[in-house]
């Protein structure tokens, strides 16, 4: 097995990132099966609202407002790749680092689960199961006339922190 480590840039997404968060990221580096860097950690007010404006955020409270989140995609060859398969390794690897570390954490391919209650195996089927329960809850709603039915944001490079209450 290869053992990766954070590039530069990389290291500098992580500028004002929680620390606990940080940790579950350097973890997962070292020992998962798929090369990943930090594209994106904290976020200006502004950049928030563009990327909503633009629909690539659900929300103007994103947590990576607050240092909350990271987005981590995986590198094959040296470039950022957004496909399931790698995705799907490092979310396994950030798994065994929330897991070991005691850090809750929440994938943005699976919003309603925190990600150590997964099980690493079958990613792919919580993906698929997350999915569902979405559409289930959000039934279809007319939209100028038309009937639209909701879709899950689906983020798989995406983790983010809970909160304490």
């Amino acid at each position: 097995m290869t053992a990766y480590v954070l590039g530069q840039q990389s290291e500098a997404n992580l500028t004002g990132i929680h620390p606990d968060l940080v940790a579950c990221v350097r973890r997962a580096i070292a020992r998962t099966t798929q090369d990943f860097g930090v594209f994106e950690g904290l976020r200006t007010a502004e950049r928030q609202k563009k990327l909503f404006a633009a629909g690539a955020s659900r929300t103007l409270d994103s947590y990576h407002l607050t240092g909350d989140a990271v987005d981590c995609p995986s590198y094959i060859d040296g470039r950022l790749m957004w496909q399931l398969a790698p995705a799907i390794r490092v979310a396994r690897a950030m798994h065994e680092a929330s897991v070991a570390l005691s850090i809750p954490i929440v994938w943005g391919a699976v919003w309603d689960r925190m990600l150590a209650s997964l099980d690493p195996g079958k990613l792919e089927q919580a993906v698929s199961a997350y999915a569902t329960r979405y559409r289930f809850s959000h039934p279809p709603r007319m939209a100028n006339g038309v009937m639209v039915q909701p879709e899950p944001l689906i983020d798989h490079p995406h983790f983010q922190r809970v909160r304490p209450a």
